[in-house]
This record gives C-alpha cells, sequence and structure tokens, in this order.
C-alpha cells in the first residue's frame, strides 16, 4: 500500500508530537499558522515557523532547561533558516524522516537470550527509563527531576502517547516512545545505555515496539540522525525528507531580537 503526502505526514507528526506538551503543568506554548513553539522545561522546541516572526517563540522561551533547538523542516519558510542564524541560532544536527506502512509487516524477533521489553506503568519504571533517556542520549542528569514529572504527566494520556522499557537480564537498556496521532504511530525518544550498545538490544526492542504499534495505528515515523538511518532501513523504513536542526546560543540576549521578520 502507498502512503499518501509521506513527507507531510512525517513532518506533521513531529510537530503535533513536541506541541503535545502543551498538556503537562507549567509548559507554555506559541501555536499558531505561523509558528509553533514549546517551552516545557526543561524541554524548548521549535518545530515550525512559517511567513512572520519568531519573536513570540523567543520570547517565551524558558532561561533554564535544555538548550532551546528549532527545527526546520520541509514546509518551514525557505529564509528561517538564515532569519535563525542572524539571531544567535547555530547549526546543530541533521534529521532524517522516515516512514513505513506498518500493516504489511511482520516483525521477528532474534530471541536475545535475556532482553524483554515492557510498557512502563509505575513510577519505579519510569525512574528507570528517565535514567537510560538520560544516559543515552548524554543529557544533564540535573534535569531528572524535570523528565521524571513531564513524562509522568505525559504517561496519563496512555491511549495516545506511551512508554516502553527494554530491560537486558532484569537491567533497564533501551528506552523510546510511541505517539500516536490520526492512525500514525511516531517512534521517539529511542536510545540504549552507552554500556549496553553492540548487543543488537535497540533492534529487538524496535520490533517489539512496532509490534505494538500495529494494533493502534496502519503506518509509522521516525526521525533518524544519518548513523542511525541504515539500522531503521532494515526494518524496512524508507527516508522521505529531512530537518535542520539549530541551537540557540543567544538565549540570554532576547532583548536583541527585533530582526527576526522572515
Amino acid at each position: 500500500m502507498k502512503i499518501k503526502n509521506q513527507s507531510d505526514v512525517v513532518e506533521q507528526h513531529l510537530i503535533q508530537h513536541w506541541m503535545y506538551f502543551q498538556h503537562t503543568e507549567q509548559s507554555v506554548k506559541v501555536d499558531t499558522s505561523e509558528i509553533k513553539w514549546i517551552s516545557a522545561r526543561p524541554y524548548n522546541r521549535g518545530v515550525y515557523a512559517g511567513t512572520r516572526h519568531i519573536e513570540p517563540a523567543l520570547e517565551i522561551c524558558s532561561l533554564e532547561g535544555e538548550e532551546p533547538l528549532w527545527i526546520v523542516g520541509p514546509s518551514s519558510d525557505v529564509n528561517l533558516g538564515a532569519v535563525l542564524r542572524k539571531n544567535g541560532f547555530v547549526p546543530y544536527e541533521k534529521w532524517i524522516g522516515m516512514i513505513q506502512f506498518i500493516q504489511e509487516k511482520k516483525y521477528i524477533n532474534g530471541g536475545v537470550e535475556g532482553f524483554q521489553c515492557k510498557r512502563v506503568h509505575t513510577e519505579e519504571d519510569l525512574t528507570q527509563w528517565i535514567k537510560v533517556y538520560i544516559d543515552g542520549y548524554q543529557k544533564p542528569k540535573e534535569n531528572q527531576p524535570d523528565f521524571l514529572s513531564r513524562f509522568k504527566e505525559l504517561m496519563q494520556h496512555a491511549d495516545q502517547y506511551q512508554l516502553y522499557l527494554g530491560l537486558y537480564h532484569n537491567q533497564p537498556a533501551v528506552a523510546g516512545s510511541l505517539f500516536f496521532h490520526k492512525g500514525t504511530a511516531g517512534l521517539y525518544c529511542i536510545t540504549t545505555a552507552r554500556h549496553m550498545r553492540r548487543k543488537g538490544l535497540a533492534t529487538e526492542y524496535l520490533k517489539e515496539v512496532l509490534t505494538v504499534a500495529k494494533k493502534q495505528a496502519h503506518t509509522c515515523i521516525l526521525h533518524a540522525t544519518s548513523a542511525g538511518k541504515p539500522a531503521y532501513e532494515k526494518l524496512g523504513f524508507i527516508a522521505v525528507n529531512e530537518f535542520d536542526v539549530y541551537g540557540w546560543r543567544n538565549r540570554g540576549g532576547k532583548e536583541n531580537t527585533s530582526c527576526c521578520s522572515l
């Protein structure tokens, strides 16, 4: 089955995922047809900008938490990258949008001995999930309380936002989430604890989570780095677009954002 408007599906899902954090306490957003921005400590994310200004987002950007990131996608204004650079943003990373029709796939586990995957339901499970997430992405440990409270709230939206933890010989090894939107599942926050890598655990984890996703969705999307792209291709994902991610190094100088017109 051919998936129509593949690039749009991947981009819109990413936007909806990050803007979903507005349902958590003490989050601040700009959510218009021109700008999509969410500050939900420790996250600061821009995931779209059209043809107007980016000042409203920068004005509410938290001075705490992670480095603000702005994700420039296929439908963002063509001048957005240049405007971001003028306002203290620098290139941070490139993401590759990928998609597959999962109803036609059967994911056969390789049977890694000692590995199991389970849905996160308890605070104890969530604490383990956060530890893997922080270690895998090498995030500051001081952000652990913020991550814990933020994802604890998201867990309450059980049908739409689900966390899964991979265990290897009962030790937390792989973390990730499924976010469902309009019949499409999105893989987010996928990472393996650094001391658990090169054991095939991430592949086993993904096969199990994708099998779960099939129960609620017809397609699945993700956003990979160039290093992770080959692993996802082996599972049947195809690349359909790219995203340029910028980091804001001028967070303390927000008074200098008067030239942000696109």
